[in-house]
């Protein structure tokens, strides 16, 4: 949902400097959940050893 929300913003507005601010932005969300989803199924794998 917000993923279709940050496509919304960067169409609606041709500005391309926000554009490259909503992408690094995107990413940088991204990079986070990345880590702790990671994180929780090491967590899981270490428990069920």
């Amino acid at each position: 949902d917000s993923f279709l929300l940050y496509i919304k913003l960067a169409f609606n507005n041709s500005n391309k400097e926000n554009l490259k601010v909503i992408i690094k932005r995107f990413f940088k969300c991204y990079s986070a959940l990345n880590i702790v989803i990671k994180e929780l199924i090491l967590l899981i794998l270490s428990y069920s050893l």
